[in-house]
């Protein structure tokens, strides 16, 4: 599995990583989300050392936003003894390779006070965005750049040579519903967007992914 040697805070309780894996021929990216109750792991791949990270928070869980992210997880779940969180639909294909603890159901549901599983459906078995969203300490001090986040699974992804596009449609469950799933994000706000694949997007996010959808 992909070893990253190190990370990069690209938001006030966002840090990335990623790295490329020969087995499947592409670059695999994660993220470390800083909740209240502490860092959730975004689809992991190795980090060669996360002793930063845990110097600012302990660990909190893992969640997984799709059946095809194990990754590292299961290592992680032993190492941090946190439990994994993924959808009941991922869950079922994630049997074998890593625990499922917490099964999240439904459309819109709270992982955390500011983190939110959202569905989309046609992409992956399973998929879900996460949003999060600022604290309440810091909307009331009005802290810089602590604006919402937007995570991706495999619904969307930014990698060379396609760039920013949509997950191609023959890995797709169903095309057309992976859009419509989408498009339904955009009723929120958010400064940053992050992926399983690829670099995340910082600057006109929300436009970037409202004009792959027209």
């Amino acid at each position: 599995m992909a070893v990253a040697q190190e990370f990069q805070r690209i938001h006030p309780r966002v840090a990335f990583w990623e790295a490329y894996e020969p087995a499947v021929k592409c670059d695999l990216s994660c993220c470390a989300l800083r909740c209240r109750e502490g860092w959730v792991w975004v689809d992991p791949i190795g980090l060669a050392s996360m002793d930063a990270l845990l110097a600012e928070a302990p660990p909190a869980a893992i969640v997984l936003t799709n059946g095809n992210h194990a990754r590292a997880a299961a290592a992680l779940r032993d190492r941090m003894q946190i439990p994994v969180i993924a959808h009941t639909d991922a869950a079922d294909e994630l049997a074998g390779e890593v625990v499922v603890d917490r099964r999240v159901t439904g459309e819109d549901a709270a992982l955390f006070p500011e983190l939110r599983a959202l569905r989309v459906h046609g992409a992956g078995p399973g998929e879900m965005a996460l949003l999060l969203t600022p604290s309440l300490s810091e909307a009331e001090a009005g802290v810089r750049h602590s604006g919402s986040v937007l995570v991706l699974g495999d619904a969307v992804v930014n990698v060379a040579p396609v760039g920013f596009c949509f997950l191609p449609d023959k890995y797709c469950q169903d095309p057309r519903a992976l859009r419509e799933s989408v498009g339904k994000l955009l009723r929120f706000d958010f400064e940053l967007l992050t992926f399983a694949h690829g670099a995340p997007l910082v600057a006109g996010p929300k436009d970037k992914l409202r004009s792959l959808l027209e």
